[in-house]
Parts: structure tokens; sequence; C-alpha cells
């Protein structure tokens, strides 16, 4: 059997969520099926950090000089000439030409729970093309879409749901949120929960790296760390709100790091924290590498995470794995994924979350309770056990 995954996503240098998801899974899936050939398929060459695949893996490199739209036009060019008997997409944008055997991971459906923040990022980037594209793409769906990027991630997932025999999701939330929004018949969809790097790897840090680290980002101080993009959906503004709250009240010093690439809702915030009486002790660090993020997360008094929505939730949880308590919203999956392990607030009020910041800083019961019932949920949430289940369903759709 010919089992093609599409391995875009995963081939590239920084990876967030759903890139290091299909990396995570891709890395460790392939090696187990080599009774099959597996074809991945990518913008350019193989990055090395996808280790030994085995000789039953060939990589297709398939070149695309117009940038964007290649899962549905060049690897649908591929699909129709040299097609693979199960093709896997770990991030549900399916090419318009698929074997009938295809199947997808959709994260989450956030785009119509907040159209309002998938702003038109694609249009703004069309300049004066944009009227023409506008008008094309308003023709080619009969007046259903624009060509924006909410209305992008609609068509994407819709073509993907009518693709895919199966829909993989990574957690029960998320399932239910695509039965209710996409009316998907609930037996097409199998929940594979998500990993994260476990209590062994942080533990292996060694000290004096950890200091290097934390002084080359310029951390002298205790902080609180928050991991995601900056964005509106995360509930970034909220949460800077309160840390300058309860930094105020607080009689110890304690900093705020900020560890992500801006986002929609980004630009109104840029003002607060780099205004001069708050820019010693708010750190705006960007994206960081796997290495650095590790240390930050291992030396954090606590991870902020008061997300309007999440489908899953790994800097969380892999908090908890770091041996570090988390703040998080009673939002979409966190509850779910983080059950007894977190101290969870209600963002309507900005006083709850600020005393919850000092109930996570001071009460030293509290922080111990959390932190071991953050070692014993995590051991459920392994990358192999994400990988050995993306594997059943792969196997499955191969019997049909």
């Amino acid at each position: 059997m010919i089992i093609g995954i599409d391995a875009s996503r995963a081939n590239v240098a920084e990876r967030t969520g759903t890139e290091r998801y299909a990396w995570e899974v891709i890395r460790r899936i392939v090696p187990t099926l080599n009774n099959h050939i597996v074809r991945l398929y990518v913008r350019e060459p193989l990055r090395n950090d996808f280790g030994d695949l085995g000789i039953h893996t060939e990589v297709r490199v398939l070149h695309w000089r117009l940038g964007f739209l290649w899962s549905h036009l060049r690897l649908s060019w591929e699909m129709l000439w040299c097609r693979p008997d199960i093709l896997f997409v770990p991030a549900d944008t399916v090419p318009i030409f698929h074997p009938k055997n295809t199947i997808t991971t959709i994260h989450d459906v956030a785009f119509e729970r907040f159209p309002e923040l998938y702003q038109d990022r694609i249009q703004r980037r069309l300049g004066w093309f944009r009227p023409l594209v506008l008008l094309c793409v308003r023709i080619a769906t009969f007046g259903r879409y624009n060509a924006s990027e909410r209305d992008y991630h609609r068509w994407s997932v819709r073509q993907a749901i009518r693709a895919c025999r199966r829909i993989l999701t990574v957690s029960e939330f998320s399932k239910r949120e695509i039965i209710d929004t996409l009316k998907v018949e609930p037996e097409r969809i199998t929940v594979t929960p998500l990993g994260v790097r476990q209590a062994e790897y942080f533990q292996s840090l060694k000290v004096v790296a950890r200091a290097s680290t934390l002084k080359r980002l310029g951390l002298t101080r205790p902080f609180f760390l928050f991991l995601g993009r900056l964005e509106t959906k995360k509930n970034i503004a909220l949460t800077v709100q309160a840390y300058l709250t309860y930094r105020k009240q607080s009689a110890h010093p304690i900093d705020l790091v900020l560890v992500g690439r801006p986002g929609f809702g980004w630009d109104a915030m840029r003002s607060v924290v780099t205004d001069p009486a708050v820019v010693e002790f708010i750190h705006v660090l960007g994206w960081q590498s796997d290495d650095d993020v590790a240390v930050l997360q291992v030396s954090a008094r606590a991870l902020l995470f008061i997300s309007q929505y999440e489908g899953f939730g790994i800097p969380a949880l892999e908090s908890l794995s770091a041996g570090v308590p988390v703040v998080a919203s009673r939002h979409g999956s966190l509850p779910e994924v983080l059950g007894e392990a977190a101290c969870f607030v209600d963002t309507e009020n900005i006083s709850t979350v600020v005393a919850a910041l000092q109930d996570i800083d001071h009460n030293e019961e509290l922080r111990q309770i959390l932190i071991r019932r953050g070692g014993v949920l995590v051991r459920r949430y392994t990358w192999e056990n994400t990988a050995m289940e993306t594997r059943a369903v792969l196997m499955a759709a191969g019997l049909q």
C-alpha cells in the first residue's frame, strides 16, 4: 500500500502548534509503516530533524512559485498523475483532487465562533489586485465566499469534510464544535489527543544552560509566562492588564514574559507593553526555539493561559509537564485537557484573574497540589500515543 502524507506544514524551521503536531506525528508514525511505501510531499527538501524515516520512505519535493494554494493546486496536480492509496493531511487543507481514502485533522473551528478575529489579512496583501480577486472569488463561489482569511478557512474546511471519509481532531471539545458548526456525522470523527514533552525532558535541562539562556534573554527576576500567538483570541490584553494590576498590589517584584508571534489585536497592545513605565518588566520575546521555550517553561513562576478559545492547549499541558502551575480560562478545551491540575478563572471579571495570580504566586500548598496533579495528568498525553492512534485510523482506512 502507498501512503501519502502532506509534510509541508511540518517541514519548516519555526514550528508552532499545527506545524509541531505534524512534525511530531510524522517522524514517529513513518518508521512504523515499513511494510508500506510512504510518500512525503513537501515544498522544499526535507529538513534533517525528521530523523531516520527508513528506506521505505520517498520524499517528493513539489516546487511551486506562486507561494500560495500549494495544497489545493500543486498537490492536486501530483494526486492526478501519481495518486497514493491513502492520503493523510495533518492540517485540514486537502487538495482538490485526492484519493478516495483521504484523512485530515481539523484542530478547531475558531473561525466559525469568532469571525471578527479573522480579519482580511489576505485582502490587504493583494494590494491593487484586491477588487479583481474579490470579484473572481465571489463569482466562482456563487456569492458564498469573499477573498478573506475567514472565508478561506471556511471553504478549506468544508472542502476537506466533503473529501475525507475520516476526520481526526484533537479533543472532545473540538469534536463537538465540528459537529455543531459543520454538521458532520459523529461517527466520521476520531479524537486523537495531542502529546507534550514529558517531565524527563525538562529534568534533563542543565542548570548552567538554563541560567545562560535566561541571561541571554535578559531575564533576571521571577516571571509569569505566556506562550502562544499574541492575539485577541488568546486574551492577551486581559493577560497584560491582570498582570499589571497584580504587580501594583504585590510586595514582591515579578516580571511578565510574552513568547509568540503577533496576531490579530496585538497592534492595540503595542503602546501598553512598550510604555517606558512597564518595558523594564514586560518582556516581549517573539518566537523562540524549542530549547529556549523549554528553559522558559521550567523557569517560570506560572504559565498564564486565559484564552477565549482553544482546540487543545499544548502550552498549558506542557507547562504542567515542566512542573509549573497554570492559570487557565474555563473556555474551550482547557477544562477537558487540564482536568483538576490548573487554577481556572472566569475571564469576564479581571479581579478573578488577579486573585488567581495572587494564589498561584503565594499559596505554596496550592502550587504543590497543582504540580503533583499535573505530573500525573501529563503521563497520558504523549506523542507516541498520538502517532499510534493516528496510525490505527490510517490502517483502518486502508482496509476499506
